[in-house]
């Protein structure tokens, strides 16, 4: 988070996202990150992805498939799917039902760019 902030600091005309990838997430660690995106971080709300490291081989896959595929992937649908996993937050009362709700976004988000580019 602190490495977010800073990177934030350095960059304040974009959106920065962390894309935090570990075997498993630690149910303290997701309490971290609930707050900083809900509430913030040394005054500023954060944008952090956790995911599992099954959860990034199947996303990396999925790019795989689409890259096969012809489908063009601009930086913006990434941020698409950032964004949609941020916002499970406002959606649910707690960091597992946010974490449970991850899986779900990553499918619906690969549906709707094979959708566009058909």
């Amino acid at each position: 988070m602190r490495h977010l902030r800073d990177f934030d600091d350095q960059y304040p005309d974009k959106k920065t996202y962390c894309i935090f990838i570990a075997p498993r997430l630690h149910q303290d660690t997701l309490e971290t990150f609930w707050t900083a995106i809900k509430y913030g971080y040394r005054g500023q709300n954060q944008f952090i992805v956790p995911l599992t490291v099954t959860q990034m081989a199947e996303l990396l896959e999925i790019l795989v498939d689409f890259r096969a595929s012809g489908i063009a992937l601009s930086h913006n649908k990434l941020s698409e799917l950032w964004d949609s996993i941020i916002n499970i937050t406002d959606e649910v009362e707690d960091s597992a039902q946010w974490t449970g709700g991850i899986p779900s976004k990553i499918t619906s988000w690969r549906e709707v760019v094979v959708d566009t580019n058909q």
